[in-house]
């Protein structure tokens, strides 16, 4: 940690442990899906991501993106809070710093009983050296956190749009940068690789393609039930050595779902009982449960604080004379941007009448297209001209959002054009979309 700016060199050091993280479970996670696409195709089924991808997830691209996610959504985050709980130690004596400070050692420890090793070491990694980073100095007076808090208060207060946007906080930063063509490649960027990582922290229900491997002691009949009752909760097929997230086995005459000693009976007749026994099996396997509750603790907290007092250590090396005032143009500056009315978006993805859909189709600011496409999943078969035009859009999320659209037209060339897209080269969300949309029809 630098002596001059600890507060940097903490966000610095969790970006970088949670980069490496990143990296090593989506690496290991992609390897898996690479697989997974090849048992698929070989089975004669369309794999996603699929065409177009295969040299990707032979690469390091995707682990790197899972680097830089995790980097954000679990490292910057826990560094800040943890150096947050040093400093606030410094309002103590000496002595007593030292022996609260072990109380930073708790969400570690928990992560660690609940067995998930990797994921405990990194956040010892992460809170014991910026949280001794936060501790170190000298005695606090209470009146020297009051103008850090007043800064951030007033940020937050800034923020308040956002945080009661109807459309939502992401939604609405999503919107801004959509209308920026240079700033588009942040969200572009956020949709075509994000889907990396985020499968490395999905249970199995909600995995873009949950494929269970047959035992090759199913067969015959049994295997026929089985094939279409597992088709009806999209659940794909292999006898694949490799590529099956999980096994069906025969066990004492009965089929059973099975992964690392994990076994749930799977109903012969009710489909009602089969997916239950899915989303039963999908909660016995899911290791990644306490890393997405980490993850979104480190957004909402350590990573509102990380901008927020980021930005005021800003304001500080601005003007040592005008810090406040600066701190008060950057929270005028964030109103302005977060303030954009979004009345207009609500009403076109959910009252617009459908001419006045077709005609945001058309408009020329994205934004403006992007609800037009939203909306018109309440009139799929009166835009089905417009959404086959929509789904050529320059921009991403149109794109994405006319083909989760298409998917309710419920035409035989409608479903031809949804599997086009699964058989080509486009962006994975463009294909994930169609994908659900041909399971919906």
């Amino acid at each position: 940690m630098t002596k001059r700016h600890p507060f940097a060199g903490s966000l610095f050091w969790g970006f970088l442990t949670g980069f490496v993280t990143g990296f090593s479970r989506t690496y290991f996670s992609t390897k898996h899906l690479y697989e997974k696409n090849l048992a698929l195709r070989d089975a004669g089924l369309i794999p996603l991501p699929g065409e177009g991808h295969y040299e990707t997830l032979a690469s390091l691209k995707p682990a790197l993106a899972g680097g830089f996610f995790y980097a954000l959504a679990l490292g910057v985050g826990t560094a800040a809070l943890a150096f947050l709980f040093g400093t606030l130690l410094r309002f103590f004596a000496p002595q007593r710093r030292k022996a609260f400070f072990p109380f930073a050692l708790i969400p570690p420890l928990l992560v660690l009983l609940s067995g998930d090793v990797t994921l405990a070491m990194a956040l010892f990694i992460i809170v014991i050296p910026c949280g001794l980073s936060g501790l170190s100095g000298e005695q606090l007076r209470p009146k020297e956190a009051l103008e850090p808090v007043l800064a951030t208060l007033l940020l937050l207060l800034s923020a308040l749009p956002v945080f009661f946007s109807e459309t939502g906080g992401f939604t609405m930063v999503r919107n801004a940068l959509l209308n920026n063509s240079a700033l588009r490649t942040v969200s572009d960027f956020y949709y075509e690789w994000t889907l990396y990582p985020a499968e490395s922290i999905k249970p199995l229900e909600v995995l873009s393609q949950p494929v269970g491997r047959v035992s090759p002691e199913i067969e015959g009949q049994t295997l026929k039930v089985l094939e279409r009752s597992a088709g009806k909760l999209g659940i794909l097929l292999v006898k694949s050595e490799k590529g099956g997230d999980f096994e069906f086995i025969l066990k004492d005459g009965a089929v059973y779902l099975s992964r690392k000693g994990v076994f749930v009976l799977w109903p012969e007749k009710s489909q009602a009982g089969q997916a239950a026994a899915f989303k039963e099996f999908s909660g016995k396997t899911d290791a990644a449960k306490p890393l997405r509750k980490t993850m979104l603790a480190s957004l909402l907290f350590g990573g509102v604080l990380a901008v927020t007092t980021g930005l005021y250590k800003l304001s500080l090396l601005l003007s040592a004379k005008l810090r406040r005032e600066s701190f008060v143009v950057l929270a005028i500056i964030l109103f302005l941007l977060s303030s954009r009315g979004e009345a207009e978006f609500v009403r076109l993805e959910k009252t617009a009448s459908v001419e006045e859909v077709r005609t945001a189709l058309g408009s020329s600011d994205p934004a403006v297209r992007l609800y037009g496409a939203r909306g018109a999943v309440r009139y799929p078969k009166e835009l089905e001209e417009d959404l086959f035009t929509a789904i050529e859009d320059p921009v991403l999320n149109v794109r994405y959002s006319a083909v989760t659209a298409l998917g309710g037209a419920g035409s035989a060339r409608s479903r031809e054009k949804l599997l086009e897209i699964l058989k080509s080269p486009r962006e994975w969300y463009v294909k994930d979309r169609a994908w659900w949309a041909l399971k919906r029809n």
